[in-house]
């Protein structure tokens, strides 16, 4: 019975890898090798390790305003590229396959359990 059960899961993972949803995943994640890509990635982390080292000091920081306001301007500059908005819709279509999966599978199982926070997440 394991066996099968581990072979029913198998079967599971390899639909989703196969899926249009994840494939689409995949090949917007392929421009974060772009150079100019991985320029706007690195000023997005260096920008919020800066904020996040200066936050912890709280507002008693003498550089916590400036460093919120480049993290801001990095968070921004990344999140409207459009790379990056392929990437994220591609990821949320994902997202919605594998939350109606679970969905599904629950309310196989018994229609009682809800899931809540509890979806597949990536």
């Amino acid at each position: 019975m394991d066996d099968l059960r581990i072979q029913m899961v198998d079967d599971v993972i390899e639909y989703f890898l196969k899926s249009d949803a994840f494939q689409a995943v995949k090949s917007t994640e392929a421009a974060f090798d772009q150079p100019a890509h991985k320029r706007l990635l690195d000023a997005y982390n260096t920008a919020k390790e800066t904020y996040m080292e200066t936050k912890k000091y709280g507002r008693h920081h003498p550089d916590l305003p400036a460093a919120q306001k480049a993290f801001q301007a990095a968070k921004s500059t990344l999140f409207d590229a459009p790379f990056m908005k392929a990437y994220l819709a591609a990821y949320q279509t994902l997202q919605t396959e594998l939350d109606a999966f679970s969905q599904a599978l629950a309310k196989t199982i018994s229609p009682q359990i809800s899931l809540g926070n509890l979806n597949v997440r990536l």
